[in-house]
């Protein structure tokens, strides 16, 4: 059976399962107002419905002219040149877009009634079907929530084509245009999370051998309840073969070394590494962890680090020579954020963070700082409040330590605190006078937080929680 027919038996199977009312806006489409090619296709399905048996011997015997075959071909929303279709299962929905490799669309699964993006080669080739394949089994050797799922995959004689995980949202390239329009920068705990988990997917990937090595925030797409999702492993390679040989003789399979094979090189200028501009350099994990510390830097200051309109050598010699500081452009960003995001971007790998889980456990360590809050620095011995003051505020340790000294018969340290901790807040609760002196022991960094921080923060968990602590704190305040 040739191709074409194996398009119009799809077709006759999907407007026999429809049923007569609802095929009529599939003929609509398929036939575009050719009431002759609607006449043949009519008389036809009327046959396979009486003879659903001879469906493939009735689609086999048709004579399909030629001119005819591209519009039954976009009734099934593929390309004339024979590419696969992904059978009956499956209702095409729509293009949702084509690159360079491929076309991916949308479509409906009948048989989980959910709907799935269907990526096919854009036109036929040994290279194109290659790439798609590898592209396909990378997707599901990651199998994490952070990259695309791969459902299914069709390989045969009529070429490759896969679904997958329907990816809605915005990318961050588009969050941060709608930023900049409002003259707006990302909020401090939002750029922290975004990151943390784009820092999540790739830390899974390396540890599988993978490095991605096109970072950026085109390829990363901010979903519902807080999804993110890093996207286009197009030119991912292995960094390290040995975990994917493991997880192919765990399986008692054999490598064929399909997915090892790449020549494709590439990276986008802007956030690549300086050592990917090099042809034949040996890139790893430290190449990612450049990727998104330019990305890091761009969502706390509001642009990247390096000019947009740089050649490629003087961009590449600009990266050489070091990033600019990310707090003359954003104050606020404490020094502790700003150490991270510049040893991210270090000229040299070795300079760098060796690990996403390193970069994960700093992220881990650095407060929350949200929107409205005010940071306070401290010289080493500076004084933050004095014992008998009033207050309405507590305060939350970034970086550096704090000591409570109490005056009874002279001052005396009684405690110390570190980063995370916080001081001041049975004053911000009672109202009453601050029953202690604080002072810096070295430079420190606090976090200013008072009752409208607090609830900020308790209501983004829960707002119950919220109104449950301001009135244990009127209740305290009437017992004193």
């Amino acid at each position: 059976m040739s191709a074409a027919s194996d398009r119009l038996r799809d077709f006759f199977l999907e407007a026999s399962a429809l049923g007569q009312r609802e095929a009529g806006p599939l003929l609509d489409r398929a036939c575009a107002g050719d009431e002759a090619l609607r006449k043949l296709l009519e008389e036809l399905l009327q046959h396979v419905v009486s003879a659903p048996s001879q469906i493939g011997e009735s689609a086999t015997r048709l004579a399909i002219p030629d001119a005819v075959a591209p519009t039954i071909a976009r009734a099934l929303a593929l390309p004339p040149s024979g590419a696969p279709v992904l059978g009956a299962r499956y209702r095409v929905l729509g293009e949702l877009g084509a690159g360079s490799f491929g076309v991916v669309e949308r479509l409906y699964d009948r048989s989980l009634r959910r709907i799935v993006a269907a990526k096919s080669p854009r036109v036929p080739g040994l290279h194109i079907e290659q790439t798609l394949l590898r592209e396909a089994r990378l997707l599901a050797y990651l199998d994490h929530p952070g990259a695309v799922q791969v459902y299914d995959l069709r390989e045969d004689d009529a070429g490759v084509s896969y679904t997958m995980e329907l990816i809605e949202g915005e990318s961050l390239a588009e969050r941060l245009r709608s930023l900049r329009a409002a003259g707006r920068k990302m909020s401090i705990s939002e750029a922290l999370r975004v990151v943390t988990r784009v820092c999540e997917t790739l830390a899974n990937a390396h540890h599988k051998g993978i490095v991605h090595l096109d970072v950026k925030p085109d390829n990363v797409m901010l979903q519902g309840y807080g999804r993110v999702s890093v996207i286009d492993w197009g030119i991912a390679r292995f960094h390290d073969e040995a975990p994917y040989r493991a997880h192919i003789e765990h399986a008692g399979a054999v490598d064929h070394g399909d997915l090892m094979a790449t020549t494709i090189r590439g990276g986008t200028p802007l956030y690549m590494s300086p050592e990917q501009f090099t042809e034949d350099a040996a890139l790893g994990p430290p190449s990612d962890i450049y990727a998104v510390g330019s990305m890091l830097f761009e969502l706390l200051a509001g642009r990247c680090p390096f000019s947009t309109s740089a050649t490629m050598a003087a961009l590449r010699d600009a990266k050489l020579a070091g990033s600019p500081s990310l707090r003359s452009l954003r104050p606020e960003v404490s020094d502790r954020l700003e150490a991270i995001c510049m040893r991210m971007l270090a000229p040299t790998p070795r300079a760098r963070p060796q690990s996403l889980d390193a970069v994960l456990d700093e992220l881990a360590r650095l407060a929350d700082i949200g929107d409205g809050t005010e940071i306070i620095r401290l010289a080493a011995g500076e004084v933050l409040f004095e014992q008998g003051a009033e207050s309405n505020t507590a305060y939350q340790i970034v970086e550096g330590q704090l000591e409570v000294v109490v005056d009874d018969d002279g001052p005396r340290v009684v405690a110390t605190r570190g980063a995370g901790e916080i001081v001041g807040e049975l004053a911000m609760l009672s109202r009453a006078r601050r029953s202690a002196t604080v002072r810096a022991g070295p430079a420190t960094v606090l976090r200013a937080l008072d009752w409208r921080a607090l609830e900020h923060e308790l209501s983004r968990v829960d707002p119950m929680v919220a109104h449950l602590l301001r009135n244990l704190s009127d209740k305290l305040i009437e017992t004193i």
